[in-house]
Order: C-alpha cells, then structure tokens, then sequence
C-alpha cells in the first residue's frame, strides 16, 4: 500500500531525524523550575512550600491547613515569602484559586516593630469582562493578625463564591 498524503495533496518533506516540536518539550523538572522563576519574579517574593510557612507565621499555617481539601497545601496554594522587608522579613502571600477568582491573603505576625500583626486578603477575577483590560477585585476584611480576621476572610470568601438562585425571581 501507498504512503502519503490521504488528501492527494503532495505535502512539504519533513526532515526524518527530528520532530519540529522537540525543542519545546521538556522535563516536569525543567517546566516546574522556570514556572516557578516566573512567578517569583512576578511577585518580587520567594515561592516556598507549606513546611517554610510554619517557620514564617505558624498559626496561619494552622487554620490555611485547616480550611484545605485533604490538608494538602502546597497541591491548593502558592506561598510566597518577601524576604526583603526591613522588619526581620516574615511578611508573606497566599494565593487560593477557584475557577473564577484569585484570593490571596496577605500579612505578618506581631513583632517588636508591629506588635499587632497585620491579615488581610484581597480578590480578583481570573479573567476580565468583555470590554476591559483589567481583572476586577475587591478588598476582603483586614486587621490584626489573629483567627477572627483570618475566619472574618474566609466568611467572606465562600459568600463571595456563593451564586443566586433564580427560583424567587
């Protein structure tokens, strides 16, 4: 039987030793760690795991791991860690997605600098309406770093993903 080109068409030669595409493919490895410089450099911050977190501000860790499918963190958030800030460095970044919206929620423990601590979170869409070239988002509650404001924020996120009914019109 014939080999070729099913539409009668003669098609461009390719060349037998290599595949076009093969310069493109790489290892998890190589993806992971330029996925991960990328989002680094993005956020000005260090991308760390949920063992780094508990060493930075341990109770958070607690109630994030907490409020995660399986208590699998590092599989449900990125963390982030702004290593240069001039009050000894624990001030850090965790970004929740769903399918419609980023939260990430943003603080530091108390210190000598800040003995109260500062949580808070902020949400934003995960892809612009028609029409704009921004994602929209609003603040979500803030104040001293402790369990209330981190539970005052995660009451507030599962409103903000909860949808209306259309049965009482």
């Amino acid at each position: 039987m014939k080999k070729g080109n099913k539409s009668g068409k003669n098609a461009p030669e390719q060349p037998i030793d290599a595949h076009p595409a093969e310069d493109v493919i790489c290892s998890n490895e190589d993806y992971n760690k330029d996925l991960k410089e990328r989002l680094e450099e993005k956020s000005k911050s260090k991308l760390i795991k949920y063992e780094e977190l508990i060493d930075i501000a341990p109770e958070f860790a607690i109630w994030l791991k907490e409020i995660v499918r399986y208590g699998n963190v590092d599989s449900q958030a990125l963390i982030f860690w702004d290593i240069n800030n001039n009050d000894g460095g624990n001030h850090f970044t965790v970004r929740l997605y769903t399918n419609d919206h980023c939260y990430s929620f943003y603080g530091y423990k108390s210190s000598e600098k800040n003995p109260k601590g500062y949580l808070g979170a902020g949400a934003t869409t995960r892809k612009p309406r028609v029409g704009e070239d921004w994602n929209r988002g609003n603040d979500l509650p803030d104040g001293k770093y402790c369990k209330e404001t981190f539970d005052a924020i995660v009451h507030r996120i599962v409103a903000y993903e909860l949808k209306n009914l259309q049965l009482w019109r």
